[in-house]
């Protein structure tokens, strides 16, 4: 069984107290205790539900609909978890992770 902070939460429980459970630090944040969250998706349903989901639970969230622009926003600036769709034309969720 795995352990860390979140081992003890079941799969079932809301990605929000999954994510509440992760408690991770941001140094630039510009709101302290706020995590900020990439969300990485091409379906734009997907991104709006998702982000405004996790918005309402307070975490700040940004969004890409591809693997390229993801890595550049990565890159200009850092987000505490990026939440990754796998199945994406073009750039794939795989990819991204290389």
């Amino acid at each position: 069984m795995p352990n860390g902070p979140s081992a003890s939460l079941p799969l079932h429980q809301p990605a929000t107290r999954l994510l509440s459970a992760l408690d991770l630090p941001d140094p630039d944040r510009k709101s302290a205790g706020t995590p900020t969250l990439l969300i990485v998706d091409d379906v734009p349903d997907n991104l709006r539900l998702l982000g405004h989901l996790l918005a309402q639970q307070g975490y700040r969230v940004r969004k890409s609909l591809s693997g390229v622009t993801a890595l550049k926003s990565v890159r200009l600036y850092p987000p505490d978890l990026i939440l990754l769709d796998i199945l994406m034309p073009g750039m794939d969720g795989y990819a991204v992770c290389q």
